[in-house]
């Protein structure tokens, strides 16, 4: 599999975003495996996600971050940047219908979904025999109206205590569960 580095960017929209953006990574010797774009005339924003082979991409990470920098600046630019070669940390919610679970599980195994699952939580016991079989950790946690926050906190708490990665599966899996379940 070849690295590659993922970067997120949302801005106002306006004219030479993409061109900029194609244009520094065209300088830098990176070859685009992937980019997607979408502006939202509503709100006025832009949104892209471009993802790039390494191999020949004469940045490293500091580096990359520096110089996209200015053009960040120029474009009133959030952005965010995820590399290939780093696995997330998962968790999954699931319901009492396991087919997204299986699925996932199964993607997985296969290597399809490159991550790890740390656990699955649900608050419907179906779903325990599954994750066994996957040798998945499974936590039974019933939720009320009146034990729902309890039970948020003790979600929490889990997540931490299996060190799931809030802030890096976003880059590299945006869409990917609605892509697999959807």
């Amino acid at each position: 599999m070849k690295r590659t580095a993922i970067q997120l960017i949302n801005c106002p929209d306006r004219k030479g975003i993409v061109s900029t953006v194609a244009g520094f990574l065209y300088e830098h010797g990176a070859n685009i495996l992937h980019a997607d774009q979408h502006g939202d005339d509503e709100s006025s924003l832009f949104f892209m996600r471009v993802e790039w082979a390494l191999e020949d991409f004469d940045l490293d990470e500091a580096s990359l971050k520096e110089k996209l920098g200015s053009i960040a600046a120029q474009f009133s630019m959030t952005r965010q940047i995820e590399y290939s070669n780093r696995v997330p940390i998962v968790a999954i919610f699931v319901s009492s219908q396991a087919h997204c679970l299986a699925d996932l599980l199964h993607r997985h195994q296969t290597g399809e979904l490159n991550c790890r699952i740390a656990l699955v939580i649900s608050n419907h016991q179906k779903a325990e025999p599954l994750t066994r079989y996957f040798d998945v950790p499974f936590f039974y946690m019933p939720v009320t109206s009146g034990t729902k926050p309890e039970a948020e906190q003790q979600q929490l708490a889990l997540l931490a205590d299996h060190s799931v990665d809030f802030d890096r599966a976003g880059p590299r899996y945006a869409g990917t569960l609605s892509k697999f379940c959807g």
